[in-house]
């Protein structure tokens, strides 16, 4: 009897890093499981192919968009993958995936029972990682329901807690990072947010939260994805703030318990506003750029606008 060999398709949203999106495909065409097809969403203001490193074993699509969002883009993507893909792996354009990174990934996507799957993401140039809240700021950042002790958390407040014990066997989550891979089959409708537009933030954590209903969500913290966290198109603090504000909200909106979700949201909020207060009097912080982003996410939420 014949097994027929699955079909792995990757995702990729793009703008204006060409550089950084020709490293990461020859990157991934140098897997030891290399991906059947690689399909491009690309937003940049001028869209260019040629510099590209291809493979004549992986099928390559192309999709020039005027569209401005790595949400819609994915979307974009989910919509012209291979017909008969079984599995999707999606990864941002400043990422830099080790040889074994599909193969690494497979092994639990080949668990029917996981729906869902991914390793870490390491920015390299950052000199210290999340911790576990201590001290002053960890009991706040506690009370305020900013923080757990608890990995892959995803809190009533809309806080998602990152796995920060690296040392740990893969382990069963709430919520995974953009860069992850998934069943085919289970993803049917389920779409990323349609109306995220400009620079995401936590797309990821709503997409991956309506699709722990379907099954087990698993992350392997052996598996290290480098991520560069480019600063092309990135948000500046102000925006970064006020995404963080309603983008929370888009989340809880979601969430079955509702009403406790919306007053631990506004409890975090407060808790946010304290700490931040506290690290601009301790000199920690230059200015109140954060602040002001709170502020301006918060009356977008309370007025109803985008």
């Amino acid at each position: 009897m014949f097994m027929i060999a699955p079909i792995i398709s990757v995702i990729i949203p793009t703008r204006n890093r060409e550089l950084l999106l020709q490293s990461l495909v020859e990157r991934l065409t140098s897997q030891t499981t290399l991906p059947n097809e690689i399909i491009i969403v690309d937003s940049s203001d001028k869209p260019k192919t040629a510099y590209l490193k291809m493979n004549s074993q992986i099928d390559y699509k192309y999709i020039h968009t005027k569209i401005k969002s790595a949400a819609i883009q994915r979307n974009i993507g989910l919509k012209n993958l291979n017909l008969n893909s079984n599995f999707v792996f999606f990864l941002d354009d400043d990422v830099v995936p080790e040889p074994g990174y599909i193969s690494n990934l497979m092994k639990h996507l080949n668990n029917k029972a996981n729906v869902g799957v991914s390793g870490i993401a390491v920015n390299p140039n950052l000199k210290e990682l999340r911790t576990y809240p201590y001290g002053l700021i960890g009991i706040f950042q506690k009370i305020f329901c900013l923080d757990s002790n608890h990995d892959g958390k995803l809190l009533k407040s809309g806080i998602n807690i990152p796995l920060r014990d690296l040392a740990q066997n893969p382990i069963n989550v709430e919520w995974l990072i953009g860069c992850s891979a998934w069943r085919r089959e289970y993803i049917g409708d389920t779409s990323f947010e349609v109306d995220f537009y400009g620079q995401s933030l936590a797309e990821d954590v709503i997409f991956s939260y309506l699709m722990s209903a379907k099954g087990n969500l698993l992350v392997d913290p052996s598996i290290v994805l480098i991520h560069l966290e480019s600063e092309i198109g990135r948000p500046n603090e102000i925006d970064f703030w006020s995404m963080w504000m309603t983008n929370r909200w888009r989340l809880i909106k979601i969430d079955a318990g509702e009403n406790l979700s919306r007053v631990l949201f506004w409890w975090a909020t407060i808790g946010q506003l304290i700490i931040l207060f506290y690290g601009i009097f301790e000199n920690r912080q230059k200015s109140f750029s954060s602040i002001k982003g709170i502020i301006i996410g918060s009356f977008r939420i309370v007025f109803g606008s985008k």
